[in-house]
């Protein structure tokens, strides 16, 4: 600041003495080629002290210990330098030197005609492998080296709705009903998506037919049978009915002896949602998603349901209410979802054998994530993101751990190496473009495609 004073030709200026030195200005920078244990082959890093050097290039080793310590000395002096990893060797015609780097994969080489995954860089892994058909698995390691080794990834989605133990005992054959033999396995076959469970809630007053939970019931109209299925449960004059073909309709009757006895005629039918096979973790333990029942708001009105239903509004009246289901309005939907998990004695079916839910639980609950850590301690389920719903998809999240198996990498086996919990595998999508930026930042691997999994242990190809 200049202070004006009374004498002419007088100025006073402060200087701020704190600062007792000038900034200082890097001009020692150096660049090193050498063979280093990890990092990026064939660019450019620019480092500033030995931390960062062994962070991003690894430990010195026999073969590379003379470039380790000229770049760690030469940074010692206080200088910044630009290092470069090399390829193992350059290749040549002859084939007498071959270039050997590869990198740790999930996917690993069992064939001789097999090509080994060798991606120098990120550059050269968004180029040549990211989401393309050549892609060599799920994951790659960051770069070439055995440094990775022992690093997994474990990846869980959405995935099922419930786990469910089924019983050994009371299995039946679905062609007839008859008794087959204890602790059968379920079918182990059966694709991901294909329906185990077709369930329909109709009511009908007993008539002449005494229908007993278990029974197999065809659905008859006078001359014939227009749908088969098994009771699942009794209430009053309520059937819940797993259903195997045809349709329960208003107006047949429910028979479980050809006709012979009869309920009187059914009087309100209405579908409750069906069980889409998943996985089957055990002979007797599968995982299930069910797909609800759905009742639109102008179809609620119908029914005597409010035609501005608030969020998590609940229908315990009219329609499919009456025969017990709960409705409950959901916004992401635009309708009224029916309430309904697996309890005790829900059936399901492999299309061969009909068996009994023993016990049911939350499918992410009994997920395991690595070393019997379950799921639910690092994340929530994942579930669909904004922009997925916006565009009419669903459940396109994805939760994402990479960590030490083996303890080579850390020096203590389970270490949870980096985390992306909540990520969405959507193709196209804006979020993706949270996984291009992952895939950037990644210190240890990088995904080539996303998708439903669980673990990979990533090792060196031979």
């Amino acid at each position: 600041m200049v202070i004006k004073t009374a004498s002419p030709g007088i100025v006073v200026n402060e200087v701020d003495l704190t600062r007792g030195t000038s900034d200082a200005i890097t001009t020692n920078i150096g660049a090193f080629v050498g063979p280093f244990q990890r990092g990026p082959v064939d660019e450019l890093t620019l480092v500033s002290t030995e931390a960062e050097f062994q962070r991003v290039f690894g430990d010195p080793t026999d073969d590379n210990y003379e470039y380790w310590w000229t770049v760690s000395n030469y940074l010692e002096y206080g200088g910044v330098c630009y290092v470069v990893r090399s390829d193992d060797s350059v290749g040549d015609s002859s084939g007498t030197f071959l270039q050997t780097m590869k990198n740790a994969t999930d996917e690993i080489v069992t064939s001789p005609s097999d090509t080994p995954v060798y991606v120098k860089n990120y550059d050269d892994f968004v180029e040549n492998y990211f989401q393309t058909a050549s892609a060599p698995g799920r994951f790659v390691a960051h770069d070439p080296g055995t440094w990775a080794n022992g690093l997994a990834v474990a990846v869980i989605d959405h995935g099922a709705d419930f786990q469910v133990s089924l019983k050994g005992t009371g299995i039946v054959a679905q062609a007839d009903g008859t008794a087959v033999a204890d602790n059968t396995a379920f079918d182990n076959t059966i694709a991901q998506g294909v329906t185990i469970g077709d369930y329909v809630k109709v009511s009908a007053a007993a008539g002449t037919a005494t229908l007993v939970i278990g029974d197999k019931v065809d659905a008859w109209d006078g001359s014939g049978s227009v749908g088969v299925g098994f009771i699942i449960s009794i209430d009053s004059s309520n059937y819940q009915i797993l259903k195997i073909s045809g349709e329960f309709a208003i107006g047949s009757t429910i028979t479980s002896d050809a006709a012979t006895t009869e309920s009187a005629a059914i009087t309100a039918s209405f579908d409750q949602g069906t069980y889409k096979a998943y996985s089957q973790d055990k002979d007797l333990v599968i995982s299930a998603v069910f797909v609800p029942n759905t009742v639109s708001v102008e179809t609620g009105v119908t029914y005597g349901w409010t035609a501005s239903p608030t969020p998590n509004a609940k229908a315990t009246t009219g329609g499919p209410a009456d025969l017990g289901d709960v409705y409950i309005y959901s916004v992401v939907n635009e309708a009224w979802v029916l309430k309904y998990e697996p309890a005790v004695n829900d059936l399901f079916t492999d299309g061969t054998n009909v068996y009994q839910t023993q016990a049911s639980g939350d499918w992410y609950t009994q997920q395991i994530a690595f070393g019997g850590i379950p799921w639910y301690r690092f994340a929530s389920r994942p579930g669909t993101s904004q922009n997925a719903r916006e565009r009419g998809a669903v459940n396109d999240e994805l939760n994402l751990i990479v960590y030490d198996a083996t303890g080579n990498f850390t020096g203590t086996k389970g270490n949870s190496l980096e985390n992306y919990f909540g990520v969405s595998k959507l193709k196209g999508a804006t979020t993706q473009e949270e996984i291009r930026t992952i895939t950037s930042t990644f210190s240890t691997i990088v995904p080539l495609i996303c998708g439903l999994t669980k673990h990979w242990p990533l090792q060196l190809e031979d």
